[in-house]
């Protein structure tokens, strides 16, 4: 049985994410941390987090600021955003919630009230999660080309039967089951593995390789020193076209 954890982004330069990352942990979620504005941006529009938790004060980040971030965020993400702020500054809170937060915190407050205000965004755009009978599940691909017989333990590309080692069809299981979304070397691990097997990222990596080589496609998408993603609709309407991709090398020849 899976349920996957919510992921959440920490935007912070370090203190907000110290002070935060081992609760939130606790709590059975997944925390990913962007030390900037601009990493913040690139990291939400990458991983798709399920909510973002934005520090409205890291100093340094060139000419972004908080209020920046979140309306760049907003403009084209939905996720829940929660602002964190050291100072009561009325009309900052205020257009940093007209810009599309959905809620503001300020010095002083508790984690455990951090922690209420993360579950309440996260209850108004997360499903409750029961556990998967799978027993009574078949996953398939956004193609349909394949498919998971989990009851059987068989996987099936164009109906034609795959095998798998138990591991392999279990963390092929839980990407599929979360196609779209970034599974972290350490979900995985702890998931797959279990406990334990923090620093064997290795394991992943060797289990990825079988798995593409057996699928003979690009469902599998790699995101760099992170974690791994399974292609839904929305990853391959993202892709450019082969047509595409020639005029861009081409270009690129050009110039």
């Amino acid at each position: 049985m899976y349920a996957r954890k919510p992921c959440l982004l920490v935007v912070s330069a370090g203190q907000l994410y110290r002070r935060v990352r081992a609760v939130l942990r606790e709590e059975g979620y997944e925390v990913m941390k962007a030390s900037s504005y601009s990493r913040g941006i690139a990291m939400t529009h990458g991983y798709r987090p399920d909510l973002v938790l934005l520090d409205m004060d890291i100093s340094s980040s060139g000419t972004m600021s908080g209020l920046d971030c979140c309306t760049l965020l907003r403009r084209s993400l939905s996720m829940p955003i929660i602002a964190v702020s050291v100072a009561s500054d009325m009309q900052k809170k205020v257009r940093t919630l007209d810009a599309g937060a959905d809620d503001y915190l300020v010095e002083p407050w508790g984690i455990e009230e951090l922690a209420a205000r993360v579950r309440a965004c996260l209850r108004r755009v997360l499903p409750a999660q029961k556990p998967l009978q799978m027993d009574e599940t078949v996953l398939y691909s956004y193609d349909r080309r394949l498919y998971l017989d989990v009851a059987r333990q068989q996987a099936y590309i164009d109906s034609e039967p795959v095998f798998l080692t138990p591991k392999e069809f279990q963390l092929l299981s839980l990407l599929l089951l979360h196609a779209g979304k970034v599974l972290t070397h350490r979900f995985l691990l702890h998931q797959v593995w279990g406990e334990g097997y923090d620093d064997e990222v290795g394991y992943v990596r060797v289990c990825i390789c079988q798995l593409r080589r057996k699928l003979a496609s690009d469902y599998i998408i790699t995101r760099a020193n992170v974690g791994y993603l399974f292609r839904d609709g929305q990853e391959v309407d993202r892709r450019p076209s082969a047509l595409k991709r020639a005029r861009q090398q081409l270009q690129i020849s050009a110039s």
